[in-house]
């Protein structure tokens, strides 16, 4: 009766001896420090089971298992974290890991002082017994709770045994294993199986099997120094963390270990290396010392490298191997090729900053650079001093919103809109005030600059109120020399009006015997080109004049229509017109002259299509602008005269006078807008004007 108390308490014994002696081999070890927790709790289990089936009363038994219930309720997350700490690198206990103990003090809590989980304890010839009640909610949870740490467990070692790479790390995983898993097996049979099915009843025999396994620890220590990490048992794992390209070679030359840095610049997994010759992968034999070689990969190509050999010798100097360091040579040309790139690009980032020093401070157009949150000055050059009047002292901790040098509001808010949206501004006709108070006209550029994390914005400004003024005075003085244009042009336009009456006049000379209705609308229509006639003859007075017509608001539409019934009036050229839904056909201009520009664009047409064919007008616009596309399906304008075609007297038809574009550029400048051809429209010509809808 006695044998199994006297066993169990020799087994705790023995776990209490393998854990201190493993721990007085290395105190900083965390894996010994773990190993000692579990042999302690192992011990514990073990003496408290010995006193236990050895005790005189039912009480002594249920005092000697409360008092150490701790021990098998925590033994389960105890065992699964030492294997964690044996297999893992860098494992220690964290927050999460903490998760581990958590079902084992719950069970603990749960069921200490009380018999929850034990229906009574019976006498045996082997000694006491106890005698679970499998009902229990709590004994089913301390089943589940010490199978589930016992599967983790297994699982955590077959993963290691099968991921060993070394001979010596396999033979330390396979001890371990191979004395765990019969240790688990009868345990589990004698402790859990067995009694769940009532079979037969037994002492407490787990403490007694359990230590198979730590017998099986205690040789992996003293042949393999496990849980001692020294330098014998760590080469291999400190060969794989060198990023150098390193081999342990055998005295034949043959491959014995492979670090994963020589894997990766060979292209070769490690078992496809193990037990091959060196030579294979060599342009030349290795010999000792230092030797630059060329290192073939897996794909055939060649790499260049530098092989350092070592000859490891025994304690008699017998030669057992070598070990070869690869020194990739392509790193280190890279590595030359950006240190050149790097000084390269530092050189020309530095000779860019003096080129735009310079720039800055000797360029004759006033430059500003402010900050884009709060507008403060960071530089200016003395350009812009001048150009406004001050001196350096402004740009001293100032804003530039201190300054007033906005003539119009809506232009500062015209800049800063396109800047917001990420564009930049170019050459903008903005009017600046002077330091005393007098307007300039400038040239305006901005643009938003990203220098490291902050955000600036140059502003340009170039003073063309000099250039402005004598053009101003040219043009003066030319007048009288443009009389000679003028008549030119008055005689083109009215060669189309006298046109248009002489074709309405016609008309109604034939049907003047048939349709009283007919001719009325022919007479019509030659008083309304008469009245055309007269207002161009009074635009031509007022070019004469200094003083500006008056700007009406103007409906786009009914000036196209009223061009198109006199430029096209007996005519076969079908027109549409396009336009988007919602559009707004209104803006600000002068009529005369938006009807004239529309007209010799419409005639222009016509004479091109040879009075047939269709003519397309597009209309599109936006809160600012009012675009206006005139397309024809004639010949074309070859894309060689597309600039040339607005200047004065140039003509591509043989009997043309070379005018009326001219006098359309004219008529649109006046309106501050853009004329161009489009050179990509393939069917015709295609003509897009683009007018604000206020004239500033």
């Amino acid at each position: 009766m006695e044998c199994i108390p006297v066993l169990t308490f020799v087994s705790a014994l023995i776990y209490l001896g393998a854990g201190v002696y493993t721990f007085a081999k290395n105190k900083e070890g965390g894996v010994t420090q773990h190993f000692l927790l579990l042999s302690l709790f192992l011990s514990m289990w073990a003496f408290a089971a010995s006193f236990a089936i050895a005790a005189p009363s039912e009480a002594k038994v249920f005092f000697w298992y409360n008092s150490f219930s701790f021990a098998w309720f925590l033994f389960p997350p105890v065992l699964v974290h030492f294997f964690l700490s044996l297999t893992r690198k860098n494992f220690s206990l964290r927050f999460r890991h903490i998760l581990l103990y958590l079902p084992g003090f719950i069970l603990l809590f749960a069921t200490q002082h009380t018999k929850l989980i034990i229906k009574n304890f019976v006498r045996g010839p082997w000694g006491w017994t106890i005698i679970y009640d499998r009902t229990s909610f709590w004994y089913i949870c301390n089943i589940i709770h010490y199978s589930l740490a016992i599967l983790i467990s297994l699982i955590i070692l077959l993963r290691w045994f099968k991921s060993c790479k070394s001979t010596e790390k396999c033979q330390q995983a396979g001890i371990t294993l191979f004395t765990f898993l019969p240790a688990v097996l009868l345990s589990t049979a004698t402790g859990t199986i067995l009694p769940i099915l009532g079979i037969f009843r037994l002492p407490p025999l787990v403490p007694i099997f359990m230590t198979i396994w730590v017998i099986g620890i205690a040789i992996g220590v003293t042949k393999f120094n496990m849980m001692i990490p020294t330098p014998q048992n760590s080469a291999a794992s400190l060969i794989e963390t060198i990023h150098e390209s390193v081999l342990l070679l055998d005295k034949n030359l043959h491959i014995v270990f492979s670090n994963p840095a020589f894997s990766k610049l060979t292209g070769y997994s490690p078992s496809q290396l193990s037990d091959v010759s060196i030579d294979t992968f060599l342009s030349e034999p290795i010999c000792s010392g230092t030797t630059p070689l060329l290192l073939f990969r897996k794909e055939g190509n060649a790499v260049p490298v530098e092989a350092t050999s070592t000859i490891v010798y025994t304690e008699r100097k017998d030669e057992i191997g070598r070990i070869v360091v690869f020194k990739d040579k392509q790193i280190d040309e890279r590595l030359l090729q950006e240190i050149k790139l790097r000084k390269e690009t530092a050189e020309q980032l530095h000779y860019s900053e003096i080129l735009f020093t310079k720039a800055f401070y000797l360029s004759p157009i006033g430059m500003i650079i402010v900050d884009s949150e709060d507008y403060r000055i960071i530089e200016v050059n003395d350009a812009l001093l001048a150009i406004f009047g001050y001196d350096r002292s402004v740009s001293e901790a100032r804003k530039i919103t201190d300054f007033p040098i906005w003539v119009h509001d809506s232009d500062r808010r015209a800049v800063f809109k396109i800047l917001n949206q990420g564009k930049t501004v170019r050459n903008m006709m903005v009017a600046l005030l002077h330091h005393d108070a007098f307007p300039i006209e400038t040239k305006f550029s901005a643009e938003k600059l990203s220098i490291g994390d902050r955000e600036l914005i140059l502003f340009c400004v170039d003073d063309i109120s000099s250039r402005i003024n004598l053009e101003r005075q040219v043009m003066k003085m030319q007048r009288m020399e443009s009389l000679g244009f003028l008549a030119g042009t008055v005689a083109h336009d009215l060669n189309n009006i006298f046109t248009a009456i002489e074709g309405n006049l016609d008309i109604a000379r034939h049907t003047l015997p048939n349709d009283e209705a007919e001719v009325k609308e022919a007479l019509d229509a030659a008083l309304y080109a008469y009245e055309k006639g007269k207002r161009l003859v009074r635009t031509v007075l007022q070019h004469t004049r200094v003083k500006e017509d008056m700007q009406t608001k103007i409906n786009i539409r009914d000036v196209l229509e009223a061009a198109d019934q006199l430029a096209f009036r007996a005519s076969t050229v079908k027109r549409t017109t396009k336009s988007p839904s919602g559009f707004d056909p209104f803006l600000a201009g002068y009529p005369d002259l938006l009807f004239q520009l529309f007209m010799n664009l419409f005639v222009n047409a016509r004479q091109a299509m040879n009075n047939m064919g269709e003519l397309l007008i597009e209309l599109s616009g936006d809160d600012d602008t009012i675009t206006i596309g005139v397309c024809d399906d004639g010949p074309g304008v070859p894309k060689r005269y597309a600039d040339q075609i607005f200047d004065n007297a140039f003509s591509t038809r043989e009997e043309g006078t070379g005018l009326g574009l001219s006098i359309v550029r004219s008529i649109v400048e006046r309106h501050k807008g853009t004329i161009h051809l489009d050179t990509r429209y393939t069917r015709g010509a295609k003509f897009i004007v683009t007018l604000p809808r206020e004239i500033a």
